[in-house]
């Protein structure tokens, strides 16, 4: 019995002995900065609230953007060009957008000053591509999707056997993902450019899609257990 009492005092004493050169060891070769770090500083800030629409500055690019209930349009300056807030969503784009309202019957398309340019008949919910081009109408039961104009014309019209879960329109191509697993990419006339169907999940359905702004790459969440 003493020992062990020995041996387990003897061990103590030697990490006592130890460590305050594992300490220095320690502060001498790991706290060395590893490069430069980046810090993000705001430039400027503007609060959300209703008031007087800033100048309009043509040699200012404007861009949209949506934070909650609230959107608008700003500049790079910190202008807020339009301040609104959605009523039943909405769909935003470069060139202006459209608020939802509560009886989808016409569809009224303001400008990013928030000014009226035109309204047409409603097919079901409406949906900008980004820059604001070319408008598609889904269907209420989205067992449907259509290509429309500004004068309110059909220009095609498809249907799909099962609902329609995701949609990423870009330019003149639109990106659709249905409820059985497939993505199908249409072209300016409605017709399928590419179709993919990804495997390896128990629930095969779509849940988001995208397609980058060169029109080469396309992104998608496919499927439940797993994801």
């Amino acid at each position: 019995m003493a020992e062990s009492i020995f041996r387990k005092h003897r061990r103590g004493s030697v990490f006592w002995i130890f460590l305050p050169i594992l300490l220095f060891l320690y502060l001498l070769l790991f706290p060395h900065p590893g490069g430069r770090e980046t810090l993000v500083r705001p430039i400027w800030a503007a609060g959300l609230v209703p008031g007087v629409p800033s100048p309009v500055k043509e040699e200012l690019p404007i861009w949209a953007f949506r934070a909650g209930d609230s959107f608008g349009y700003a500049d790079l300056q910190g202008n807020i060009h339009f301040l609104g807030r959605s009523l039943h969503n909405l769909s935003l784009s470069d060139l202006g957008f459209i608020n939802y309202g509560k009886i989808p019957d016409h569809v009224v398309f303001m400008n990013p000053r928030g000014e009226f340019q035109f309204s047409i008949k409603s097919y079901g919910y409406p949906l900008l591509e980004s820059g604001g081009q070319v408008l598609y109408s889904i269907n209420t039961d989205r067992s449907g999707l259509k290509r429309i104009d500004s004068e309110g014309e059909i220009l095609w019209s498809k249907s799909f056997p099962t609902i329609l879960t995701t949609i990423a329109p870009v330019a003149e191509q639109c990106l659709i993902g249905l409820m059985d697993g497939r993505a199908l990419l249409m072209d300016a006339e409605g017709d399928v450019m590419y179709q993919y169907s990804p495997q390896g999940s128990r629930i095969p359905v779509l849940l988001g899609a995208a397609v980058s702004q060169d029109q080469n790459q396309i992104a998608l969440i496919s499927g439940i257990d797993p994801q």
